[in-house]
């Protein structure tokens, strides 16, 4: 956490630990949630972003960035991944699906890599965004 507050400052943000399966926030609680990297690790993506949705006022924004879709199987195991990605239009109908509006989904320039191997893998990224409607 202290890595997390150096980053986005000490202003009006509150740090919690918690499951994206039942977030500790009331209902219509937050501004804002930002999910980074966390969707390819749920066991259900869809339901993971409506428990988001859930917390968000009505004109909050979900942010999330995570993985495109790929096919390096060794990720799995390495790396406890549940989805290789995901494809940009299954991301924005999963956002739709949990009533945001405004939705937008667009390739990052900015890639996950790691070398194994000799092999350096790099997988591109998505950002994802929405709002609750007011």
């Amino acid at each position: 956490m202290s890595q997390a507050r150096a980053k986005l400052g000490q202003g009006n943000i509150e740090f919690k630990i918690g499951n994206v399966k039942q977030i500790p926030l009331p209902n219509a609680s937050v501004d804002a949630v930002i999910g980074n990297m966390v969707l390819h690790h749920c066991p259900s993506p869809e339901a993971a972003v409506r428990e988001m949705a859930r917390a968000l006022v009505p004109g909050g924004r979900l942010v999330l960035s995570d993985l495109q879709a790929h096919s390096y199987e060794s990720l799995r195991k390495e790396h406890a991944d549940l989805w290789m990605g995901f494809k940009m239009d299954y991301v924005r109908m999963t956002l739709q699906k949990s009533a945001l509006e405004g939705v937008s989904v667009e390739g990052l320039s900015s890639c996950c890599s790691e070398t194994k191997e000799n092999e350096h893998i790099m997988i591109p990224m998505f950002l994802a965004a929405g709002h609750k409607p007011f």
